[in-house]
């Protein structure tokens, strides 16, 4: 990306990066009903808080299609390990509908199609898990309506579509 040799745009980048993963840190170690109790769920989003950092922290060096791909998808690993350790949390599920629109901030038309499919399989199979596996025990409240959720992942994924054309 040529935005990067600025260094304006250098400091503005390592700026958000920084931000975000103080933010994510903040999110392992502040009131996270995980610490009483630290187990693979919670090495699993340490692992995973690492891996997109360091990511993150690197993209600039390795601009190549192939680190894009790998962020893309520690992001959507970070975010559904998210939404399986913390089904109590709502907002987890509307971290699943956004992850697509990360990758339009690559200006990669082919990585942004990679990640709505992968994040529609991943969704399917997330549903079909809550349906007939999990029977709405830790996720009643999107159990509850299946379909209505479903629904509104789905114009979620077609308002970030149409927000690339």
């Amino acid at each position: 990306m040529k935005e990067f040799h600025s260094n304006y745009n250098k400091k503005l980048y390592y700026f958000s990066v920084l931000t975000s993963i103080i933010l994510m840190s903040a999110g392992l170690v502040a009131g996270n009903p995980q610490m009483a109790n630290p187990g693979i769920g919670y090495a699993m989003h340490a692992a995973l808080i690492l891996v997109l950092s360091l990511c993150l922290l690197l993209y600039p060096k390795f601009e190549s299609r192939g680190f894009r791909i790998l962020t893309i998808i520690a992001a959507s690993a970070y975010f559904y390990v998210l939404f399986f350790l913390y089904p109590e949390t709502w907002s987890t599920f509307i971290f699943l509908c956004l992850i697509p629109a990360g990758s339009i901030l690559f200006f990669d038309q082919k990585l942004f199609y990679f990640s709505l499919i992968l994040n529609g399989i991943l969704i399917f199979l997330t549903f079909n898990y809550i349906s007939i596996i999990d029977n709405g025990v830790r996720f009643s409240h999107i159990e509850v309506d299946l379909i209505g959720n479903s629904v509104n992942f789905i114009g979620s994924q077609i308002i970030i579509f149409l927000s690339t054309i």
